[in-house]
């Protein structure tokens, strides 16, 4: 877990592509969840949640674009992903029961559903194959992560 972190912190502080989940995972968010899930219309620049903010659920893009933002010592904002419709955003703090790691502002005029769900554990009991496609995706997120950082120290390794 530690190395993970470790991996996150140091990725996020290099200018690496944007990793842009524009809907791949379509799947609608499941019925047994409806009655814990409201819709939110967010305006342009507006924050759906704040880094550092206790995570309360997690979140799907019905309309527009959410950007995830982290924020350097420097001052510097940096866009870390960007979220299309479908896409699901807001989760792996829910899995690590951890505080948003970022801040997630809609890039325009946007409508996402918030689900108001607490633990990893209540969403794999009412929601299962959610479950899984999120947790492969994280699985997925991480292997790119791994692919990116490989190459960073292959290149370095090379101008030196």
């Amino acid at each position: 877990m530690a190395l993970i972190i470790f991996l996150l912190f140091f990725c996020s502080t290099l200018s690496l592509p944007v990793t842009r989940n524009d809907g791949s995972m379509t799947i609608p968010i499941p019925t047994s969840l409806k009655e814990m899930t409201s819709k939110l219309t967010v305006c342009k620049q507006e924050a759906v949640y704040f880094s550092n903010n206790k995570a309360s659920g997690f979140y799907r893009v019905e309309s527009g674009f959410i950007g995830l933002y982290q924020v350097a010592e420097t001052g510097k904002e940096s866009l870390l992903r960007l979220y299309g419709k479908g896409s699901y955003f807001g989760y792996r703090s829910l899995f690590t029961h951890q505080r948003y790691p970022a801040t997630a502002r809609a890039m325009e005029n946007s409508v996402v559903s918030r689900v108001n769900i607490h633990t990893f554990e209540d969403l794999q009991q009412l929601a299962p194959s959610l479950t899984k496609a999120l947790t492969t995706e994280v699985c997925q997120e991480l292997g790119k992560l791994s692919d990116v950082l490989f190459n960073l120290v292959l290149s370095t390794l090379k101008t030196e």
